[in-house]
């Protein structure tokens, strides 16, 4: 993990992407997540978070399995037949 943070932390993404999932959240008064695709996973790579009653918390550069969050759902929709069938062991 130390590895993929380390890449995320110096391939600029974050630092790129942050400023406008602030805005987006700021428009929309909604927390803003960002997140890649990582095998079958997802790591997120920012979070502009807005007060609510209950928020869900991670840290940035966590690992989250595809079928535990919505950005899994949508990264796993371009899977091909071979990483869906490598995804269900």
């Amino acid at each position: 993990m130390e590895l993929g943070n380390a890449y995320l932390a110096c391939c600029g993404l974050p630092d790129t992407l942050e400023p406008l999932a602030v805005a987006l959240a700021d428009e929309l008064d909604e927390s803003v997540s960002l997140a890649v695709p990582d095998g079958a996973g997802v790591r997120f790579i920012s979070q502009s978070t807005r007060r609510r009653t209950m928020a869900l918390a991670f840290q940035i550069g966590d690992l989250l399995p595809a079928e535990r969050c919505a950005p899994g759902v949508l990264f796993a929709a371009d899977w091909s037949p071979e990483q869906r069938a490598a995804w269900r062991g």
